[in-house]
């Protein structure tokens, strides 16, 4: 099962001292992809509460989050999204996030394009 999500899964890095914890690759068919052409985007990842639920329970975390302005060309954008933060590791001194994340809605910052 999570072989066929792989694609859309975003993995995250936790290393013990980087907070949020860091983008390691994102999946070609995730959301983000789709609307950052697989530019890695870290500065969406301000809140940090589901990651350190999964840190502290090692057990899946499903939240809704609403990112601050991400430039997107020349616009800011706000977006909205339901995030799935499932603990994950490589072996077991190597933690990781995998991310399944949707994206809800997109708003355009519309005083920043005025600017």
């Amino acid at each position: 099962m999570l072989n066929a999500l792989f694609p859309a899964l975003q993995i995250c890095a936790d290393n013990g001292r980087d907070w949020p914890p860091p983008v390691l690759c994102v999946g070609p068919e995730s959301d983000f992809a789709r609307l950052f052409g697989g530019r890695i985007v870290t500065d969406l990842m301000h809140d940090c509460q589901g990651y350190l639920q999964v840190r502290q329970t090692r057990q899946p975390v499903i939240e809704c989050v609403k990112s601050r302005p991400v430039e997107m060309g020349d616009d800011r954008v706000w977006i909205s999204y339901e995030r799935l933060i499932l603990p994950g590791s490589l072996c077991s001194s190597r933690k990781l996030y995998l991310v399944l994340s949707k994206i809800e809605r997109v708003l355009r910052d519309v005083d920043a394009a005025k600017a």
